[in-house]
């Protein structure tokens, strides 16, 4: 089962006024630094209120507010450019949301020009999986007649914290207007068109299973009993790959997705390459 909390996410290496190679440092082994020679970091949580470049919303403007011990928060970019003057390599991040309901991050951003450095007294990696896949009703990918983009699908994804999001066709439009997203970040802020918390979700081997309190309006919710919920997700292990839109003696884009099936209907996650030849 393609595990929702596993996937693959395209980091940024690198932040303005950051330079040089994650291989080639070598930090001294008692460094106040996170090691990231050894560690690919994705995630990390705070051990202490600390201000790492979040802005919260306040009217129309942001105001920049320190982020509290126990955040967890997601690695945009890092490296490093000078050592400190016991010779250790300075390692900086910038930071970004984790992918959490949207109730939770909807008012809070991160500066993209801020560089923090990440010492260990201050963090400490931690392992949540890759970005949560994203699932569209259906089973792949379709073209709009006369045109060179896809329809937009209506989908689900579960957050890190553990809500169903569902976004109708309508909202898809919006946020991801050529459905070409097979996963969600913590910098896709979505207002979703119904949500619910999970109280538990499991999985073993290629099945995902998500319970919730209250059905959710839109998808194939299996009633179990009086306030109880299931969506049963099956990776069906099939990869479909397609061209689109031929023009001359090519084609305009180009497709690849897996199938699933949720409570027995279609659902399917994947991507799309445009200007595709």
């Amino acid at each position: 089962m393609n595990n929702l909390l596993k996937g693959s996410l395209a980091l940024t290496i690198g932040l303005i006024g950051l330079t040089g190679g994650l291989t080639t440092a070598h930090a001294a082994t008692k460094s106040p630094y996170l090691d990231i020679n050894h560690s690919f970091i994705r995630y990390v949580q705070l051990k202490k209120n600390l201000y790492i470049g979040a802005q919260k919303k306040s009217g129309k403007t942001f105001k920049r507010v320190q982020s509290k011990k126990g955040t967890i928060v997601g690695i945009l970019g890092m490296g490093y450019n000078k050592k400190d003057k016991n010779g250790n390599w300075i390692v900086n991040a910038g930071f970004t949301n984790v992918s959490n309901h949207y109730g939770r991050i909807k008012n809070l951003t991160y500066k993209r020009n801020v560089s923090i450095p990440l010492k260990k007294a201050n963090f400490k990696i931690v392992k949540l999986g890759a970005e949560p896949t994203l699932y569209q009703a259906g089973k792949g990918f379709k073209g709009i007649l006369n045109s060179t983009t896809f329809t937009s699908q209506a989908a689900f994804y579960l957050t890190m914290d553990h809500y169903v999001q569902y976004y109708n066709a309508s909202a898809m439009k919006q946020f991801a207007p050529d459905g070409a997203v097979a996963t969600v970040s913590g910098l896709d802020v979505w207002k979703p068109t119904h949500s619910a918390k999970a109280y538990k979700v499991t999985t073993t081997g290629r099945t995902t299973k998500i319970y919730t309190h209250r059905a959710i309006k839109g998808l194939p919710n299996k009633r179990l009993a009086k306030g109880k919920y299931r969506l049963t997700i099956k990776d069906l292990n099939r990869q479909t790959d397609q061209d689109f839109f031929p023009f001359e003696d090519a084609y305009y884009a180009y497709a690849t997705w897996s199938s699933y099936q949720v409570n027995g209907k279609p659902y399917f996650s994947g991507t799309a390459d445009e200007d595709y030849d």
